[in-house]
């Protein structure tokens, strides 16, 4: 089943990640409709383990893999063990998830980012720590590098800030912090 390409997009995408990995740019020395992350991250890959679509494909699932334990911590942190450990098999069995985490496609990797995002948020919001909601924004900049659809939950969180503000009479400076927290290191990145 390596052998074969999904579509164009696969081949595309593990041609580009070769070409960086022997230090072309992006963008400069050549075409490529995506993003940087997830280039870089695939030239990382073929200079350490070679020109593999194994390889490329192998790091894929191994994403998705990290991408539902850290489902399964967040969904730990807001609603317990039993309710984690079954949206982990939901996860894990859905067929886009399945599709996507065979084929070296951006989607894995900004999946990754937005979900590690999102349990930084939550654990921000728990423990009143501003330094997880920049983190958080942080991590959206990285997932919207990896594909531009890694902004919309950046977009849910700022919007969940400003319900906060209003449903709990959160201070307006406390609530400027926290959406320049998760706003500044977006930008910046992006």
């Amino acid at each position: 089943a390596f052998q074969y390409y999904m579509y164009d997009d696969e081949g595309a995408y593990a041609y580009a990640s070769w070409r960086i990995s022997v230090g072309e740019m992006p963008y400069r020395d050549f075409l490529t409709p995506q993003m940087p992350v997830f280039l870089y991250w695939g030239g990382l890959i073929v200079h350490f383990l070679g020109r593999s679509f194994v390889a490329l494909r192998v790091t894929t699932m191994l994403v998705m893999l990290l991408t539902a334990a850290l489902l399964y911590l967040t969904n730990r942190e807001l609603l317990g063990r039993p309710v984690a450990f079954l949206s982990l098999g939901f996860f894990l069995f859905e067929a886009n998830v399945f599709h996507n985490a065979r084929y070296f496609r951006p989607e894995a990797y900004m999946l990754l980012f937005q979900v590690a995002a999102l349990y930084c948020f939550v654990l921000g919001e728990k423990r009143n720590r501003l330094p997880y909601i920049a983190l958080t924004g942080a991590l959206f900049g990285l997932a919207t590098l990896s594909k531009l659809f890694g902004m919309l939950p950046w977009g849910g969180c700022g919007a969940y800030l400003l319900y906060a503000w209003w449903r709990e009479r959160r201070t307006w400076r406390q609530t400027l912090r926290e959406l320049l927290a998760l706003g500044l290191p977006m930008v910046f990145i992006v």
